[in-house]
Order: C-alpha cells, then structure tokens, then sequence
C-alpha cells in the first residue's frame, strides 16, 4: 500500500474522510511532500520564496485509518526507512518565524544531497540525518 504526494492535507480535522486504511501490522509507504507543499524545486529563487502560498505550507499525508483502533489509544508506529530526495532547501520566508524581524527579505538556498552528505555553500559538508516533518 501506497500513498503519494497528491494525497495531502494543511489541515489537523478529525473529521476528514481517510485515504487509506489499514489493519495493525501492515506496511504503507508514504511518498511525502516537502514543507513548501511542492512549492520549492531545486530551480526555484528568493522570489520563489517570496510568493509561497501559506496555504499549501506544511502539508500532511493521509490520513490513515487503523482497523480496531479507537479514540485514546496509543499507537505503535515503526519507520522502517527513511530516503531524502537529490537536493534540498534552506530559506528565510519573510514573516514567518522567530526571526521575522530581523530578517525582512526573502532568501533561498538550495543544497545538492550526494549519498549521506550534504553540500552547502562554502565547501561545508554535512552529514544527511533524515528526519520527519509535521
């Protein structure tokens, strides 16, 4: 079972219908967006980041029906593997964060992913250390 970045929400409603379901103990493979909402690709600018729509930011993939779950049970989930795409982003969206104030203008910065490395301005290599979103 699959589910693919066309299956998305910006929403937290319990009351939205689920897009897959699922008995405990079976596999599903997530296709996630990026927090842009597919708004960033690895040619998008500053000005990109501009024009974000807050909208489409932050999206969530599903939701996932549990077969037998029931309201205030706690659930087990196992991430059995995480893959990042070839590139990434880095961005100052202007007005939004703890920073907003002091750094008015938009910036983007998009970085080139190789293996377990990531590549950033200035010959500065970092370990790729995969993580999960909203």
């Amino acid at each position: 079972m699959r589910l693919t970045q066309e299956q998305t929400h910006t929403v937290w409603d319990r009351t939205l219908d689920p897009v897959l379901r699922v008995a405990p103990g079976e596999t599903v493979e997530l296709d996630l967006r990026d927090a842009s909402g597919g708004q960033v690709t690895a040619t998008s600018t500053a000005a990109d980041i501009a024009a974000l729509s807050a909208d489409a930011l932050n999206p969530v993939t599903g939701p996932i029906y549990l077969e037998g779950a029931a309201p205030g049970d706690a659930l087990l989930v196992e991430i059995l593997d995480v893959a990042v795409d070839d590139w990434g982003w880095t961005a100052n969206i202007p007005g939004f964060g703890l920073l907003a104030d002091d750094f008015p203008e938009a910036y983007l910065q998009v970085s080139r992913v190789e293996g377990d490395l990531v590549h950033f301005l200035g010959g500065i290599d970092l370990p790729v250390v995969a993580m999960l979103g909203t």
